[in-house]
């Protein structure tokens, strides 16, 4: 019979030629499996292998792994900050990056309201519904609105807002951009109205030297952002003339930032911010205008 180690060693030979992480691949295939935590996988590596089930399971997920299936798609989940998300293809994976633009508007959001501010907060390309379910959860007295023009996005977040049970979002399936009679009415006067997105923010003549697992499977609208990549950018900086009260928190590109400095300088603004990830690179643009 075969044992835990013996499972690990096994799936890190066939996963490594397709991947730098198999090791930490094979864990969470491992676990998922199995249906067992880290913690309980470590303690029993060399115990035998009772569930058929469970390891035809395992095997299957390592054969779809292999052609490439990115292993947020083929396990059909995926970790973001403190919790586990339903994923699908269709729906852009969940990246580190975002949990630095989710960490950066917790604590502009926090601070607003230790200062007795009321916040208005609107989220442009919800995806997976992982940016306002965070938000939603941190903020139990706030009732956020988010937009995602993708059917799939939409089953997908209300699917991942129910299972957290989040109630304080309301959905929209539909384009933003033609949405705005609809802004006008949730916009509020007397708040700090703050619009998040993690826009499409890839030079189109970028993607095809992207990695296989992302060029080759992950939805092209979540991450084509036009010739320059700053196409979303220039449509919802336009709100910044017609809004009082307007703040932005973004997720942005490698080597993005000059180019929307430059653009901002288009548009009056009080303060301009980035956030750098660790490798210190500006990955987060937050504008109080």
């Amino acid at each position: 019979m075969t044992t835990f180690h013996q499972l690990i060693l096994w799936g890190i030979k066939e996963l490594s030629p397709i991947t730098d992480e198999a090791k930490i691949e094979i864990e969470h295939i491992l676990t998922t499996s199995f249906k067992i935590d880290t913690t309980k996988l470590i303690l029993n590596l060399n115990c035998k292998i009772s569930s058929n089930k469970s390891l035809a399971l395992f095997k299957s997920y390592i054969k779809k792994r292999k052609t490439g299936v990115p292993l947020g798609y083929v396990l059909g989940k995926w970790h973001f900050r403190e919790n586990l998300y339903y994923i699908k293809k269709g729906v852009l994976i969940p990246r580190p990056e975002t949990e630095l633009l989710v960490e950066k508007a917790i604590r502009k959001i926090a601070a607003l309201l230790k200062d007795g501010k009321k916040v208005n907060v609107i989220e442009v390309g919800f995806g997976s519904g992982i940016i306002s379910i965070e938000l939603a959860l941190t903020f139990k007295g706030l009732h956020l609105h988010a937009w995602d023009i993708s059917k799939k996005a939409f089953e997908v977040a209300n699917e991942n807002a129910s299972k957290l049970r989040t109630s304080n979002i309301s959905f929209y399936n539909c384009d933003f951009f033609k949405s705005l009679p609809t802004l006008d009415k949730l916009i509020n006067n007397k708040a700090v109205n703050i619009i998040i997105s993690n826009p499409p923010y890839i030079p189109s003549y970028d993607i095809n030297s992207l990695e296989k697992k992302v060029k080759d499977f992950e939805p092209k609208t979540a991450l084509n952002g036009g010739k320059s990549g700053l196409v979303y950018y220039k449509k919802l900086f336009k709100l910044i003339n017609t809004y009082a009260n307007l703040n932005f928190a973004f997720e942005i590109g490698i080597q993005q930032k000059e180019q929307l400095l430059k653009l901002l300088k288009n548009y009056k603004t009080k303060n301009i911010e980035f956030e750098n990830d660790l490798n210190n690179i500006p990955r987060v643009l937050w504008i109080e205008s």
